[in-house]
């Protein structure tokens, strides 16, 4: 008796261990190069912004010197920058997704690089609801019924 509760406690300590190892593998591949990602591309909005900001205020400042009225250049120039930033596609490598999510996109024919396009995320958010799309984004493995809805967006 006592050999099987030794086997089952070393198996349950090997099952822990093989739980913690799989978490640390998927946060080290999988969250930590997204992280990155994201943390890059920010910092390259905020670059941008910052040179689009001195520029504007540069040209503002010499238009002013000029007795020219600024303030419908201005409005211009914001809502452009806005349409410019709502129309930034995200690139997402497949091969940084779970497998589960890889799996589903080689299925239904997609490249090694999807390219999702505002208007593919508003599509996704009416098909699936912000609070479900959010966790698919996080890693949750979509349904077949979702992954469907999803496929016609990344499709059109």
């Amino acid at each position: 008796m006592k050999n099987v509760k030794r086997y089952l406690l070393i198996m349950l300590a090997l099952l822990v261990a093989a739980v913690l190892g799989a978490v640390l593998v998927w946060y080290f591949l999988i969250l930590n190069p997204i992280k990155d990602a994201q943390e890059k591309v920010n910092s390259a909005y905020e670059k941008a912004s910052d040179v689009g900001s001195h520029v504007l205020e540069d040209a503002e400042i010499k238009l002013k010197e000029n007795g020219i009225d600024t303030q419908d250049i201005k409005t211009g120039a914001e809502s452009t920058i806005e349409a410019v930033q709502d129309a930034v596609p995200i690139i997402i490598k497949k091969s940084s997704l779970p497998e589960a999510q890889q799996s589903i996109l080689t299925t239904f024919g997609f490249g090694e690089n999807i390219i999702i396009t505002p208007q593919m995320q508003v599509c996704a958010e009416a098909k699936l609801g912000t609070a479900r799309l959010a966790e698919i984004v996080s890693g949750a493995t979509p349904n077949l019924m979702e992954a469907t809805s999803l496929v016609s967006c990344l499709k059109n």
